[in-house]
């Protein structure tokens, strides 16, 4: 394995998906590796912070980072929960916020940022980040919707086998026990890309992971540039 770059995240799960991605012509030529520092936590426009985070990761190991952060914007909800999007569920827990959007406009756009930054990008001011860094940035999204209450109470009953769960007796482990081992969010549960009628848990793993190719091809395109520039 050549050059390693450190991806700074703390949830396991997103850290295997986006090994998965980090590839250049199918291959692994950088190695990502997990970080042994604390992580910035910032509020913003998906870029802005995500290029802030890719900063102060590296800032504190001194070494090439990589940070990727997602936004789910609701129409309905102002452009809520944006990046917030892991706290708000949470705390409010997908619930609330489903149960909201009844009889509501359910559009929304699911965006996922990347951004690298090394030594050698210093002194190349941004005005969105500290300490002179510019770093290299990709983006991707998709438009959707939220599902239904109903939609959503039927993929939790038929992937858990609790035929007679109600909405409002939804807890911790019935969402737990609705996704797969890979899916890093309950976001999974409640987000229909547009032209599509199921959830990302619903569709088979082989459907599921063309999605995510199309979320997660910032990760990709970070490693062309990493592998090409650097």
């Amino acid at each position: 394995m050549g050059r390693q770059v450190v991806f700074a995240t703390k949830n396991a799960i997103k850290f295997e998906l986006a090994q998965g991605f980090f590839t250049v012509d199918g291959k692994q030529p950088i190695e990502l590796i997990p970080p042994n520092a604390p992580l910035l936590q910032r509020t913003g426009a998906l870029e802005r912070v995500v290029k802030e985070k890719a900063v102060y990761a590296y800032q504190a190991v001194e070494r090439a980072c990589m940070v990727m952060d997602s936004s789910l914007e609701i129409d309905a909800l102002g452009g809520f929960p944006g990046i917030h999007i892991t706290s708000t569920l949470r705390t409010l827990g997908m619930q609330r916020i489903v149960r909201y959007l009844e009889g509501q406009k359910r559009t929304c756009t699911f965006r996922v940022g990347v951004a690298y930054t090394d030594r050698g990008m210093y002194h190349q001011q941004h005005p969105g980040c500290k300490g002179g860094y510019n770093p290299e940035y990709r983006e991707s999204s998709i438009d959707g919707k939220i599902a239904p209450m109903a939609h959503v109470l039927d993929v939790i009953r038929r992937n858990t086998g609790l035929k007679k769960l109600k909405f409002a007796d939804i807890d911790e482990k019935a969402i737990r026990d609705s996704l797969r081992y890979d899916h890093w969010s309950q976001i999974y549960l409640i987000f229909m890309p547009r032209g599509e009628k199921r959830t990302l848990a619903e569709m088979p793993p082989d459907e599921c992971k063309e999605w995510e190719k199309r979320l997660y091809q910032p990760c990709t395109d970070i490693a062309r540039w990493i592998y090409i520039n650097r």
